[in-house]
């Protein structure tokens, strides 16, 4: 197992992990698995320092996406039995040995340490040593994991050829301490505990027996439907149609849904084509067009001898528009199956393409198009990107949205959550020593979104302070939010709200409350909200004006006894019984 470098350099390495990641999708698409299809392997030691992949002869190739592996002599017959586990079904696989050598001879040992002498009991870091009668000496060390998601038995197997004899067994339990067993035997399983001097016989547990399964192959589909999460806006694509005129396939999308069809002169197309002739009324209620286009060069046309796609057409019934896909169109679609599919080996006839009206590639068909899948799938066009993301996947799932985001904001808003406070806060305070700056009048696009980035930093600066307890930085932070932008009701809410309610008498100061309150009331429908409401009360309450804030607070109890919201309404009540005895709020 790959272990890190005892002399690596600590620095930030998102970029070349990101770097790496471009490339291995590089990979990916010249056909590299991404985490699929990892076969099991096996080796054979051929003695001469090379290996033969013996996977198929002896039954681990099997085309699950493999996983773990641990070795155990599972039915206590001397030879090594293997469990593997996959990502994919079947999860668990049982091999059993079925190869014995005739004469071939074998011990086993479970080891027993003296916890008092510093040696775990399971004997994990034991090494066993084997000497043989005319020399040669056998070496095992028990280890805790060997290899991916996997232990194996604890059990440390020994082959020992043919007709040799055991001299000497020697257990090192630590480095310069070892201890010599006597009585061992092959053929038997053997427990040696630390410190007894004398090998004991173990007693074999019953055999589980386990029933063998055929290996079932799930059948292959001959469609391969793949829906796009994103739709893509498809490049200009031009057509020849069947009089030798230029057609325009982002045209024919102004008015509705396209579906592209590549064709050529054989079975299973025209099988197609006829089924998309019989259907073309339900086609056409659907606001369907399909557009059939031959694959075949003119050349091949010619040679063949047979009808031309004009004539195969005419015959089917296929009464929609036609033409030949020529080279460069064929090369733009290609272009666009492979900027949303990483495993795209070339497309084959048939293939469709679903287009959205204005342009938009939504669906790709690798195969014949089950019309009632295509009606479905343009049922969903159009409403959204959560509706092409749920029926781009087979299953429901959670999207994961940019998750190598390295936005500063997004970073610090996950440590923050995470009550990860020192880190949000270095995360940001990097960022402000490279890219601060004081406010700048926002001439263009580009300024004013340096402005919204500062201040949105400052803000969750904000927040870093307030939940870490530290209020007076807190207050700080959002006043310098607002500068950037000043019209932010998140950060005059918050900071109106510290001031009117801080316990910290540097922090409350009810006149300055009630100024950033009052400028948040100006923005649309926040005299409606509640939330707002009750902290320009507590404001008013924190300045001496009970007045006002008994009258706040009681248009806030109205919303909130329509809205139906029982917790927050007690909570406005005990306030307005503390303004109505003149006393302000402080939490």
């Amino acid at each position: 197992m790959s272990q890190s470098p005892k002399d690596a350099e600590q620095k930030d390495g998102r970029k070349d992990y990101l770097d790496a990641f471009s490339e291995l999708t590089v990979r990916i698409r010249a056909g590299a698995s991404f985490s699929g299809r990892e076969r099991h392997c096996a080796f054979s030691n051929r003695g001469d320092g090379t290996f033969s992949d013996v996977s198929g002869l002896t039954g681990f190739g099997f085309p699950e996406d493999g996983r773990g592996l641990a070795l155990t002599d599972w039915d206590h017959d001397g030879d090594v039995d293997v469990w593997v586990a996959a990502r994919t079904a079947p999860r668990l696989r049982f091999l059993q040995n079925k190869i014995p050598g005739a004469g071939a001879r074998w011990v086993s040992f479970l080891l027993e340490g003296a916890p008092a002498s510093g040696m775990p009991r399971d004997g994990i870091g034991a090494r066993v040593l084997i000497e043989m009668e005319g020399g040669g000496v056998r070496t095992k060390t028990l280890h805790a994991g060997e290899g991916f998601m996997s232990q194996s038995s604890k059990w440390i197997h020994f082959g020992l050829g043919m007709d040799q004899e055991i001299e000497r067994v020697r257990v090192h339990w630590k480095r310069g301490e070892y201890e010599e067993f006597s009585g061992v035997e092959p053929g038997k399983r053997w427990h040696l505990k630390q410190g007894a001097g004398k090998a004991a016989q173990a007693a074999l547990r019953k055999v589980v027996s386990l029933e063998e399964n055929p290996l079932v192959s799930r059948s292959e589909s001959e469609v391969i439907r793949i829906g796009l999460s994103q739709p893509l806006k498809i490049p200009d694509l031009e057509y020849q149609d069947l009089g030798n005129q230029k057609g325009s396939i982002n045209e024919l999308a102004q008015s509705g849904v396209v579906l592209v069809n590549l064709w050529n002169v054989c079975e299973r197309c025209e099988k197609e084509l006829d089924l998309f002739a019989r259907r073309e009324s339900q086609l056409k209620s659907a606001g369907i067009q399909v557009l059939a286009l031959n694959t075949d060069s003119f050349q091949t046309i010619r040679s063949s001898g047979g009808p031309g796609p004009a004539e195969v057409l005419a015959d089917i019934g296929f009464k929609g528009p036609s033409g030949i896909a020529t080279s460069e169109l064929m090369d733009l679609l290609d272009a666009s199956i492979a900027k949303s599919v990483y495993g795209h080996r070339g497309t084959p006839v048939p293939t469709s393409f679903l287009i959205d009206q204005g342009g938009w590639l939504s669906v790709i068909y690798k195969g014949p198009v089950d019309v009632d899948v295509l009606l479905k799938d343009v049922s969903m066009l159009g409403k959204g990107p959560g509706f092409s993301r749920a029926a781009a996947v087979p299953f429901p799932g959670i999207w994961a949205d940019q998750p190598f985001s390295i936005n500063p904001v997004k970073n610090a808003v996950t440590y923050l959550e995470g009550e990860y406070f020192d880190d949000a806060r270095l995360v940001l305070e990097e960022f402000l020593k490279e890219h601060g700056g004081p406010p700048v009048q926002a001439k263009d696009a580009k300024t004013h979104a340096q402005n919204m980035q500062q201040a949105e930093v400052y803000y969750i600066l904000g927040e870093v302070e307030r939940r870490g307890g530290s209020m007076p930085k807190s207050v700080l932070n959002y006043e310098k939010s607002l500068r950037y932008n000043s019209k932010q009701v998140m950060v005059l809410n918050q900071l109106a709200w510290l001031l009117a309610t801080s316990k910290d008498p540097k922090v409350r100061n009810g006149a300055r409350a009630v100024t950033f309150a009052e400028f948040m009331m100006r923005a649309p429908k926040v005299s409606e909200n509640p939330t707002t409401l009750a902290t320009v009360a507590a404001a008013y309450a924190a300045a001496g004006n009970f007045v006002k804030a008994v009258e706040i607070t009681k248009k806030a109890i109205q919303r909130l006894e329509i809205a139906g919201q029982s917790t927050a309404l007690e909570e406005q009540k005990r306030r307005l019984r503390l303004y109505t005895k003149n006393e302000a709020l402080i939490e």
